[in-house]
């Protein structure tokens, strides 16, 4: 008898589940560009633009420090 009952409440859940799911309107909660996602790629942009800049920075003052030291 039990194992009736729990078959019975399983089905009606996985039941009403699947109503649910095809109630929804399809793409409604689906947003290919949301601010969040577009903040975050600008700032991903950012930090690679001055990660690039920095290294260019480096880049000089090693080539000076050597040159420098090329001319003692």
């Amino acid at each position: 008898m039990k194992r009736i009952i729990t078959m019975a409440a399983g089905f009606l859940v996985a039941l009403s589940l699947a109503a649910t799911a095809y109630a929804a309107p399809k793409g409604a909660n689906v947003r290919k560009s949301s601010p969040g996602i577009e903040n975050s790629k600008k700032v991903m942009q950012y930090r690679m633009q001055r990660d690039k800049k920095m290294q260019d920075v480096r880049k000089k003052g090693q080539l000076k420090r050597q040159q420098a030291q090329a001319g003692k």
